[in-house]
């Protein structure tokens, strides 16, 4: 417990009892994977015995819901009961969602991290040619794109083979189609556009409800399509977005002249730069931090270091650290509802905190306000 850690919701641990202890993460995605199946299940359930849905057709508009497609194909609001149910359903819909979107931009930023040290891998390099810049065929960019596009060609594809034309089942069965004579007898027709336009709407979850699976095949397979297709696209848009600000950064860092930098960074204007100096011409250079940021932080070290020696201690530092920490530890016991207890840190403001957001909690955030 003594390490460093950035992430708070990542790397905390949580005491449970004494002889059990969870990290945050893990707690998260069994937590996540547990309510995810609980609402799937919940909606399932309701479909079927409420709207006496068929079990495929019920996960098929629970998808629809998740994925927000929502073909609108099928009618599951038919009793009162099953409309209200469906009001609230929806709702906590968008925050089971957001957490999926959450692991998706959690993924890119993971990524996105580790470029300052691909760069200063590249500056190893005694001899930095045009090659060592080249990227690699399987970008991460590149990769989500062809998932994307597989995605969009799959369901263009296989609904052109196996839905030209069905009588459907359950709910949207045509009575009186006759499979052997589907066409003539009224079933559901698609052509290769009309199945083009249907994965189109499919994987950009616009879901227009004019074209949509209709078999029992097709549906089968609609429900894992348009859960993978649709955190395809997400994952594609979060790196293409990635890409994009990279590269107006790139064009950005390019302009800056690295003689100006190392001026501004070399106070003493000794024509060097020391271990520290570096470091900062290194974050600078990458665009990591702007100059107006080292501003920030050399006030706020200026303002720690109260009798100007240049040289700030230990105690200051997780002094002035623990009261930021102590406010989002209080932040974070109201969100976990106080049934958990954060284990607090040697020498922070939070130590000996319970669990709960006690009176004792807010004397010592006060106590850190009138410090301040």
């Amino acid at each position: 417990h003594g390490n460093c850690h950035l992430s708070v919701l990542s790397h905390f641990p949580l005491r449970l009892a004494p002889a059990m202890t969870i990290n945050v993460a893990q707690f998260s995605s069994v937590f996540f994977t547990a309510a995810l199946t609980a609402w799937c299940g919940a909606g399932v359930m309701v479909f079927v015995f409420s709207e006496e849905m068929h079990f495929l057709d019920a996960l098929y508009a629970v998808m629809q819901i998740l994925t927000t497609v929502g073909y609108g194909d099928l009618t599951v609001q038919s009793s009162t009961f099953t409309k209200v149910f469906l009001s609230f359903y929806m709702m906590i819909g968008v925050v089971v969602l957001s957490d999926v979107i959450a692991i998706g931009v959690r993924t890119v930023f993971d990524v996105a991290n580790s470029s300052l040290a691909m760069r200063m891998k590249h500056l190893h390099d005694e001899e930095i040619s045009v090659s060592t810049r080249q990227r690699t065929f399987c970008s991460p960019l590149r990769l989500s794109f062809g998932v994307f596009l597989g995605c969009w060609l799959f369901g263009t594809f296989v609904f052109f083979l196996l839905e030209r034309c069905t009588c459907s089942f359950g709910h949207t069965l045509v009575e009186g189609c006759v499979e052997a004579d589907c066409e003539a007898t009224g079933g559901y027709v698609k052509d290769f556009v009309d199945c083009l336009y249907m994965s189109s709407a499919t994987v950009t979850s616009v879901g227009f409800g004019d074209r949509s699976a209709k078999s029992f095949v097709g549906r089968l397979l609609a429900i894992p399509w348009m859960l993978f297709a649709t955190a395809a696209t997400s994952v594609f848009i979060a790196h293409l977005t990635k890409h994009l600000y990279n590269e107006s950064v790139r064009i950005r860092l390019l302009q800056v002249d690295l003689g100006e930098m190392f001026d501004q960074i070399d106070d003493d204007n000794s024509g060097g730069l020391s271990r520290y100096e570096f470091l900062t011409f290194a974050l600078l250079e990458c665009g990591f931090i702007v100059k107006k940021d080292l501003d920030v932080i050399n006030d706020l070290f200026s303002r720690i270091d109260k009798d100007n020696s240049g040289m700030i201690s230990r105690k200051e530092v997780i002094e002035r650290y623990g009261k930021l920490r102590t406010t989002e530890r209080m932040s974070l016991r109201q969100t976990l509802r106080g049934s958990m207890q954060l284990p607090a840190e040697e020498g922070s403001c939070a130590s000996g905190l319970s669990a709960k957001g006690t009176k004792d909690d807010v004397n010592l955030l006060g106590k850190a306000h009138d410090t301040e």
